[in-house]
């Protein structure tokens, strides 16, 4: 199965890719440009390089898929937000 995970150069991502990889599945990984990836590279079988408010890269992302799994969070708002996360889990 290939799977769709997002948040996989995190901390808890990087866990979740490595059990998919080692259950036989292929994981595919949404990262930033600067995303750190050394630690998960021999676990994921292809990168997509984008932002998830950005609807060509998304597409690239889930195109094909058999799952995907949401696992990241921007941590980059302001606190005096709102909802600090809601804009960049959202494509329009």
């Amino acid at each position: 199965m290939l799977v769709a995970l997002t948040g996989a150069s995190g901390f808890i991502g990087s866990y979740a890719a490595r059990a998919l990889s080692s259950a036989g599945h292929r994981v595919r990984a949404m990262v930033r440009r600067s995303s750190r990836r050394d630690h998960i590279q021999a676990v994921v079988s292809e990168w997509v390089e984008g932002e998830q408010n950005q609807p060509d890269a998304v597409e690239r992302f889930v195109r094909g898929v058999d799952a995907v799994i949401h696992n990241a969070v921007s941590w980059n708002r302001s606190a005096t937000v709102e909802l600090p996360d809601l804009e960049d889990h959202i494509v329009r």
